[in-house]
């Protein structure tokens, strides 16, 4: 019995190595699933973070880009406003030409205008002159008029009268 008996306290005792074994075995296991999930569950996140920084990348180089259009706009702008501004100082020099050439056509032509306003009123005086002496023509025609009719019958009685020799 005793070696029976070794033979079985030997096999308890390797049953009960194996058993723990197995049980550490599968506490091994359960230890590396849940490893394994808690990975599974990282990598997860980890594509989530990756897909996160690929929307936030792709937006950064829609910004990029967009703040690149807006500086070349700024600039563009910049130009367009810098030729606008020699443009109105090239206008602003030609208007002061020309309001220096103007200037002395506009002496000039206040100048004759008044000048017609003077021959004007001595055209009116002139006018008034004449009918004047249109009505003393007339009155000088009347008297003409009447000194001749008053010849002309003296004329006639001259003519009619018998002669006296």
């Amino acid at each position: 019995m005793t070696e029976e008996w070794k033979e079985e306290e030997s096999n308890k005792i390797l049953n009960e190595g194996k058993r723990e074994e197995e049980k550490e075995e599968e506490g091994m296991e359960l230890n590396w699933k849940k490893k394994w999930e808690e990975n599974e569950n990282k990598i997860q996140q980890l594509r989530g973070n990756v897909l996160k920084l690929k929307k936030k990348l792709m937006d950064t180089s829609a910004l990029v880009s967009l703040f690149t259009k807006s500086k070349e706009n700024l600039i563009n702008s910049q130009q367009e406003l810098k030729q606008s501004q020699e443009e109105k100082q090239r206008l602003k020099e030609q208007l002061e030409s020309t309001l220096m050439e103007v200037s002395p056509l506009r002496n000039q032509l206040n100048s004759s205008q008044n000048q017609y306003k003077s021959l004007e009123k001595d055209a009116e005086k002139i006018k008034s002159q004449l009918k004047s002496a249109q009505a003393f023509n007339v009155q000088l025609k009347a008297e003409l008029d009447k000194w001749m009719q008053k010849d002309l019958e003296k004329r006639e009685e001259i003519n009619d009268a018998p002669y006296i020799k």
